[in-house]
């Protein structure tokens, strides 16, 4: 009999809800079996007094059990819980073979009446009221829902298989199994050449819009090796998957656009769905940042003659003039053009390999930068001529209070989560964002649209939002196949 310290007896307390935290070997599995054993003898219990019975069907059949029916309490008379009606859940299929080996070796230790003293290893518990007893709580370990989490739900919802699966399978696949599985259904993707072919390899339905999705994933993606890692890649994070599709969903119907999740996503849809992460601190920062930044703007509006003018002698399209458009002009109403928006914003106040990296340097001497082909517009302090000394001086403090105030916001933890979603959304969709560069910048990007082109441009590309909504639409087709034909070989 093994003897409980009084940590480990508060743990046997059948009427509290017990969180049990001690570190490795201080005998939690230990305290869990006798807990488990406990529920099982006990009469007096909040379990037996609380919830009612589960079915009591009792073992039928020649040798179901040894001890004869005088000799055993019958299932529908047992004072306590059935090992049938006692779940123990844990993280792996070893600790649950673990966990029931134990409450087996200890159920098996009972007994009914004072052990002789040949029985050294018996423990003697009056409420047992027969020695066949304790061979019925046995018999009923072997169907006791001791196991992970993957197989108790497993077990809850088979009576409903066929409504949850389309190809039911009562076995678990092994994590090293599954890569494998995953790379034998995506050899079994390209080896589709017909819808016959691709109906018997598993896929359900709409089997010519998969035969088109892949081969234009095949083209766009640069190979089957390519887009064999993307898709790899997708069926690892499934879950994800499916709930951002259902989510992108959901948020067309709230916008209105109609879209049912087949074909490519709206662009607006996709925008918001970027801005997701920060809805709720998107729009105070833009306008408070927009705010700040036309007050800058304004501050040298005033002495334009003396500030701006004199460097526009080249051109007029200036990172000033490009932040006066942006400060003066109205924001975008919806989430995801706000974030492309800021990103016009910050290409003006920062270079370009500046803005990708964690730290950046804006508005880099106190002034616009001038190099990626993209004049500053705006003169430096001593250069500016034609102003009063302290109005000068005045004018430029000024404007070093806004950039204060300006940096602080984009160093902050927020500004800098919105900065590196803005990007994303300013490739998805850029506008009118080059507009206001020279065409000569390395800055001004070129779309790349389908067909694609037989030669890349001189300049910088970017895909296309046409593109990109294209190649997601084609990319949850192939998902959803593949889940099919990985659902039916599970099977």
């Amino acid at each position: 009999m093994i003897e409980f310290n009084n940590s480990q007896r508060l743990g046997l307390d059948l009427d509290r809800h017990i969180a049990l935290d001690a570190g490795a070997g201080t005998g939690k599995t230990t305290v869990m079996a006798e807990r488990y054993v406990q529920h099982l003898i006990a009469s007096d219990q909040r379990a037996t007094h609380l919830t009612p019975c589960g079915p009591r069907a009792p073992l039928s059949g020649h040798g179901s059990l040894r001890a004869p029916k005088r000799e055993r309490t019958s299932m529908e008379a047992w004072p306590g819980l059935l090992p049938s009606e006692v779940v123990a859940i844990t993280f792996t299929r070893k600790s649950a073979a673990e966990l029931k080996a134990r409450i087996r070796h200890r159920v098996a230790l009972t007994r009914a009446l004072p052990p002789d003293e040949e029985d050294v290893d018996g423990v003697f518990d009056p409420r047992l009221r027969n020695e066949g007893d304790v061979e019925m709580l046995l018999s009923g370990l072997d169907e006791a829902p001791i196991s992970t989490i993957d197989a108790f739900l497993s077990q809850l919802v088979q009576p409903y298989i066929d409504l949850v699966a389309l190809y039911p399978s009562n076995q678990q696949v092994s994590e090293e199994r599954k890569p494998l599985m995953v790379q034998d259904t995506l050899h079994a993707v390209w080896r589709i050449r017909s819808v016959e072919d691709a109906r018997e390899a598993g896929v359900l339905n709409h089997h010519q819009a998969f035969l088109d999705a892949r081969n234009r994933l095949v083209s766009r993606l640069g190979g089957q090796d390519q887009a064999e890692i993307v898709l790899g890649g997708l069926l690892d994070r499934s879950l994800f998957v499916e709930q951002s599709h259902r989510s992108m969903i959901q948020r067309a119907e709230a916008m209105n656009l109609g879209w049912s999740g087949r074909g490519p996503a709206p662009v607006d849809v996709l925008l918001n769905t970027i801005a997701e992460p920060v809805e709720g601190l998107l729009d105070d920062f833009i306008v408070q940042f927009h705010q700040r930044l036309n007050a800058w703007v304004q501050e040298f509006l005033l002495y334009r003659p003396q500030c701006v003018e004199p460097a526009e002698a080249d051109t007029d399209l200036t990172r000033f003039n490009h932040l006066t458009r942006l400060a003066t002009g109205t924001l975008p109403l919806q989430p995801g053009e706000r974030l492309a928006w800021f990103w016009k914003a910050l290409l003006g106040i920062a270079t370009a390999s500046g803005l990708v990296k964690p730290e950046c340097t804006f508005f880099p001497r106190d002034l616009l930068p001038n190099g990626d082909g993209w004049p500053s517009g705006l003169l430096s302090k001593s250069r500016a001529k034609g102003i009063g000394k302290d109005d000068k001086a005045a004018l430029y403090d000024r404007a070093l209070g806004h950039i204060s105030q300006l940096r602080r916001m984009l160093n902050s933890a927020t500004g800098k989560l919105i900065r590196l979603l803005a990007r994303s959304a300013f490739l998805l969709n850029p506008g009118d964002g080059f507009d206001g560069m020279p065409l000569d910048s390395v800055l001004r990007l070129d779309p790349l649209d389908d067909p694609l082109p037989a030669a890349p441009s001189e300049r910088g590309m970017y895909v296309s939002a046409n593109l990109q909504t294209q190649v997601l639409s084609d990319l949850l087709v192939i998902h959803t196949a593949c889940s099919q034909i990985l659902a039916r070989r599970k099977s």
